[in-house]
Order: C-alpha cells, then sequence, then structure tokens
C-alpha cells in the first residue's frame, strides 16, 4: 500500500508517515512511523479509547534513536471497528500480524494502560522470541476485583468491585459518560488535569496538548464496539503471565493515579523477573496519564532504558 504523509493536522507528528495494514480477517488498522536505525524498533500500543495521536508527546522524542511505529487497535480511530474481534486477545492477535507485517526480526514493545494488557495477551498467545524490552505504563494485572479476596490483596494485584455489565452498558448508552462512571468505581481517584493545572505542567504542555486533533466520531457501531471490549477488558486476568516474562521490563506507575497501588507496583516489580520500576510522583502530575503530564521524564526514562 502507498505510504502518505501524516494528514491529520498535527504539527507534534510533523514528519511521521501515515499507512494502513490489512489483518487477515480483512480488518484494516491505521498506523504512523517514523525513524531509522538498526535497533530493534519499537511498537507502540495505545490506551483504550486513544487513537495514534495520544503517543503525540511521546513518540517525536523516541523516534530520533530508532524507528517507532504506533500502532492504531481496532475499533479506535481511523482503523476499522468490525462486528468481531472485540476481545483483547484479538488484538494481540492483530499485533502479532503486524509485526510480521513490517518484518522485524525482534521489537520492542509498549503499551499504555489497555495497551499493556494487548502485551500481556500477545505474550500468552505467542510467546517471547519476536521481543526485545517491554515497557508497561500503569496497568494492574487486574481489573475486576474476586470478591474473596480481602482488601489487602485486592490492592496488591489492582483488583476493583466493579458491575461489567453495568459498565457495558452505559458504554453503549453514552459512551462519553462511560470513563466518569468506570472510574468511579476504583478505590483512588485519578488526577483531573483541570486548565489551571494544565498551565503550571512544565514543556509547554498546555499548548502541546491542545494541538492534538480529537477523535473521530464515535458513531453506534464503534461504541458498541469498545463497549463490548472493555467489558472484555476488565475481565480479565493476567497474574499468571507476569512471572512467565523473561525480556526486560521497564514498569511505569503514577503515585496519584486510579490504577496501580504502591502495593500493586511493588507486586509487579517482585514478579516480574527482570524489572526495574519508576514512580511517577504527585511532584510528577503522576495520574493515570502521566505520559502526557510529566511527558519529558517520561521520554527520558523510556529512552534510558531502551538504550
Amino acid at each position: 500500500m502507498q505510504e502518505v504523509q501524516y494528514q491529520r493536522k498535527n504539527p507534534l507528528l510533523d514528519g511521521f508517515i501515515e499507512d494502513y495494514f490489512e489483518c487477515a480477517d480483512g480488518t484494516r488498522l491505521r498506523f504512523l512511523r517514523k525513524g531509522t536505525g538498526e535497533a530493534p524498533p519499537l511498537v507502540m500500543v495505545p490506551a483504550f479509547d486513544c487513537t495514534a495521536d495520544e503517543y503525540s508527546l511521546n513518540a517525536p522524542a523516541l523516534s530520533e534513536e530508532r524507528t517507532v511505529y504506533i500502532l492504531e487497535q481496532r475499533g479506535h480511530g481511523y482503523s476499522d471497528a468490525p462486528a468481531h474481534g472485540r476481545t483483547v486477545h484479538r488484538l494481540a492477535a492483530d499485533l502479532k500480524e503486524f509485526i510480521d507485517f513490517i518484518d522485524a526480526p525482534k521489537v520492542s514493545l509498549l503499551g499504555w494502560s489497555m495497551g499493556v494488557a494487548v502485551i500481556w495477551a500477545f505474550i500468552d498467545l505467542f510467546g517471547q522470541d519476536r521481543l526485545d524490552k517491554l515497557v508497561f505504563v500503569d496497568q494492574p494485572p487486574m481489573i475486576i476485583a474476586d470478591p474473596y479476596e480481602t482488601t489487602e490483596e485486592r490492592r496488591k494485584h489492582g483488583g476493583q468491585i466493579i458491575d461489567v455489565w453495568h459498565v457495558r452498558r452505559i458504554y453503549r448508552q453514552d459512551f462519553d459518560a462511560g470513563w466518569p462512571m468506570l472510574s468511579s468505581y476504583f478505590e483512588m481517584p485519578d488526577l483531573i488535569v483541570t486548565e489551571e493545572i494544565a498551565a503550571q505542567l512544565p514543556g509547554d504542555y498546555a499548548r502541546k496538548i491542545a494541538m492534538i486533533p480529537p477523535r473521530p466520531y464515535i458513531d453506534e457501531k464503534r461504541r458498541h464496539f469498545l463497549a463490548d471490549l472493555v467489558r472484555n477488558h476488565i475481565g480479565n486476568d493476567w497474574r499468571g503471565v507476569l512471572p512467565l516474562i523473561r525480556k526486560p521490563v521497564l514498569l511505569l506507575t503514577g503515585d496519584i493515579s486510579l490504577a496501580v497501588s504502591l502495593e500493586c507496583g511493588q507486586w509487579m516489580e517482585e514478579t516480574i523477573k527482570d524489572c526495574t520500576w519508576v514512580r511517577f510522583s504527585a511532584e510528577d502530575y503522576g495520574g493515570h496519564s502521566f505520559c502526557q503530564t510529566a511527558y519529558q521524564k517520561f521520554n527520558q526514562n523510556v529512552l534510558d532504558f531502551l538504550r
């Protein structure tokens, strides 16, 4: 397929190539690419309900030292939203097909939130022979809690008491109400980046974040796809996968994020064999979106790890 220059009017991604590839089931996925070098390329996997543009503050810096791909997952952004494949494991199969498509002997993977779960599903299905290094950004190994666990056990593994079918229904009815409702189930509140906070953030954050194009309109078909996907996502338990990981891992978590408690971060660091854990504090504005709010520290830690 002929490559085209990136046309979504996002000056932060100047120089990135926009293209599409077709999965074996006919689903077309959008991706962005920039960079050169002999190091294994970095494939960035966005979070739930995020387009490739969500990495606008990260991908340019990372592409200065290696080839960077951002894969826009099925049901997200400008990628197709078919009537099937609404599971994390299907997204992992897409990732496998994409790695085959770019014909890289080895790749490093970076995932944020649900993007991490996609990497865990990839390891579960396809192993680690094609992987070089892994970056996990603020995702617990489970989201829906075992109701028979104690509070201490839930905090260690990240589980919350959630009505998954209620979550699915709200996302289907009013997508914009989905995240506020889902986040209300979490024990820890997340950092809300108000205009006042945005103005205080370093690195010209407020001006740059305003350059990111809005996501495309989410029609009924896409809304139902994402509602089914989030139900599947929060119902998975990845605790059995983490001890199997034998590749170097950079674990990044936010101290004031709703997703990963201190106890959960400690458990993940101890469970993954070769794990470097970096925390983003309240002073770093370390909420769930610290890859944006603290993008300079984030980018430097990822670059140092990949080197």
